[in-house]
């Protein structure tokens, strides 16, 4: 049964504190290498920037390739690989009973066809750094694979025959080795320690392509573009404990496009192509009541600062971000993402920016946005104390072969923590990883 929570509608303040600092930033025409404090170094940079640099760096391992799946695995795993789907809808037809159950999965069959996410959910890269330790997970078609900073090594991969079509992946943020993993059925809680999985299903919420941990561990959230609902599991019994739903399906184009919690554990957003929810639960009452706050516009892709205070979105076809400060209910900006670059002789083209993804690292102090149908990823520097401040830095570009093969970024997140500045690393479309430092003098 599901617990719909009282709506309170709101709107954004218009009113900024302050304005962009517009630069007139060029995108570089060479290879980056990372950073030093307010500027990026690339590979036709001067001998003593690109010394300086690496005597910064000389442990960030720079690129490396993704594990494929072991295909004999899936052999001995999977009598039947689910090539003809026409019989594996007869089966369920003849076997399973209801008529609704075949009517779900005809539906979900044609989703995967014609919902307009799939081809965006098929640009993202599963990826996920451990919160604690120096070590991440990132995502094959139906596997897990672990790579050991410290060791240096890939760790064996976690296979399970209930882990099919991997969409999204999240570490617990208690640092207990526990892995989330969102898959077309549900989700595999991995315990990584042991190699044991523990599988959460709810039948409306499928495929999983969307996860958030309460920052206690004890909750996690799923969601799907192709539900109409979100569902709430209790960790330790692995049940879940509450069920919201919404108004949005894929038969009226509408879907979920972000779901985040913040780091205070008090709101959890939840953002689709239609609206904004911002979700408040009560940790003192033992009967954890819910309301919640709902916003009238889209939401194309969203993240946290690291106080739990402010919040960056993106709407759809817009070039633009948005910062939103919670606790006095108003934006504090509201400008164009594409402010460093502004058409010149030089390049006849304006590179347009429709976010794509954005990223925060822990310290609140540097911000990526990818773009879509760019190679480009823009970085910023943020400034949290009063009056409120964001600066362009310049944008971080890859090889340019990737460049001109279309090679994109399809991930990008920062390392939770790093030794005298921030680690972003970006997954590619040719199935690489490539980590940017970014080192400060202060």
């Amino acid at each position: 049964t599901g617990v719909k929570p009282k709506m309170a509608r709101k709107t954004f303040q218009t009113e900024s504190i302050n304005s962009f600092e517009v630069k007139r930033i060029l995108p570089p025409t060479s290879t980056t290498e990372g950073g030093l404090d307010t500027r990026l170094v690339t590979i036709d940079d001067d001998d003593i920037t690109k010394a300086e640099f690496r005597h910064k760096n000389t442990k960030v391992l720079f690129e490396m390739f993704i594990p494929e799946d072991d295909p004999s695995w899936f052999e001995r795993a999977y009598e039947d690989p689910s090539k003809d789907r026409l019989k594996n809808l007869m089966s369920v037809l003849f076997s399973h009973g209801p008529f609704l159950s075949a009517l779900d999965y005809l539906g979900n069959m044609i989703s995967d066809v014609w919902s307009p996410r799939t081809q965006l959910k098929l640009n993202k890269t599963p990826f996920a750094w451990h919160p604690y330790r120096n070590k991440f997970a990132v995502a094959s078609q139906n596997s897990i694979n672990i790579y050991d900073g410290l060791l240096k090594v890939w760790l064996p991969s976690l296979y399970s025959s209930k882990q099919r079509d991997i969409r999204c992946l999240l570490w617990s943020p208690q640092g207990n080795n526990q892995l989330a993993v969102g898959c077309s059925s549900g989700v595999c809680l991995w315990d990584v320690l042991s190699g044991t999985s523990l599988f959460l299903m709810y039948p409306d919420i499928r495929p999983v392509e969307y996860l958030a941990w309460s920052p206690l561990g004890n909750l996690l959230a799923c969601g799907s573009s192709r539900s109409t609902g979100l569902v709430i599991f209790d960790v330790a019994s692995g049940d879940p404990i509450y069920v919201f739903y919404y108004i949005f399906c894929h038969i009226y184009n509408r879907y979920l496009t972000s779901l985040e919690w913040s780091k205070t554990g008090d709101h959890l957003l939840v953002g689709t192509n239609h609206r904004v929810y911002l979700h408040r639960l009560d940790l003192i009452n033992v009967s954890y009541f819910w309301s919640s706050l709902m916003f009238n516009f889209p939401c194309e892709c969203a993240c946290w600062g690291p106080n739990g205070r402010y919040l960056v979105l993106s709407q759809p076809e817009k070039p633009s971000i948005i910062f939103y400060d919670l606790f006095k209910n108003m934006v504090m900006l509201h400008e164009e993402s594409t402010a460093m670059y502004h058409p010149s002789d030089v390049l006849p083209e304006p590179i347009m920016g429709l976010p794509q993804s954005i990223a925060w690292n822990s310290s609140g102090n540097r911000l990526a946005v990818s773009f879509k149908n760019s190679e480009l990823i823009a970085l910023y520097e943020v400034g949290l104390m009063e009056p409120f401040k964001i600066s362009p830095i310049g944008f971080i570009r890859g090889t340019p072969a990737r460049s001109s093969s279309g090679v994109r970024p399809t991930h990008l997140s920062f390392k939770p923590e790093f030794p005298r500045g921030s680690l972003l690393c970006v997954c590619w479309s040719d199935n690489k990883i490539r980590l940017y430092p970014l080192y400060y003098q202060n």
